[in-house]
């Protein structure tokens, strides 16, 4: 951070050490190139949008609510559940776009998962492409 110019890590902990946050300060020319809020909100949307493969937007377009692995299969019409595990689910849950509303057990029969802040603004990216698609072709 030092050899590009950054603002130098902050690092906060408590006396008896039993946690510890480091904030890392962004760029002042980073904050003037890209502002922070909404845009920058938008520009990590529709990259996630573009590098997501089409399994994980089915997913992440059917998931609305909090739901069992067994419906969410229902919802995309999939039966193998290793197929969906490893293809579908997987690699949403690492791309931060679905998590596990019991996460310290994830083998429960009663695990359910539901989209992340970023799986939102995925979902609501992809309906936006979706309506301006339909709007440039209405066939």
């Amino acid at each position: 951070m030092k050899r590009n110019g950054s603002p130098a890590p902050e690092f906060e902990s408590d006396e008896d050490r039993t946690y510890f946050l480091i904030r890392l300060p962004v760029h002042q020319r980073m904050e003037d190139a890209v502002p922070l809020g909404p845009r920058l909100g938008d520009q990590v949307r529709d990259q996630v949008a573009d590098q997501v493969t089409e399994r994980v937007r089915r997913l992440v377009g059917a998931l609305d609510a909090e739901l069992g692995r067994e419906e969410i299969q229902a919802l995309l019409e999939l039966r193998g559940r290793r197929n969906f595990r490893t293809h579908y689910l997987a690699p949403a849950i690492e791309a931060g776009l679905v998590e596990m509303t019991d996460p310290g057990s994830p083998n429960s029969p009663k695990q359910r998962y539901r989209l992340t802040d970023l799986g939102r603004h995925l979902r609501a990216a992809l309906a936006s492409r979706s309506a301006e698609a339909a709007e440039e072709d209405p066939e």
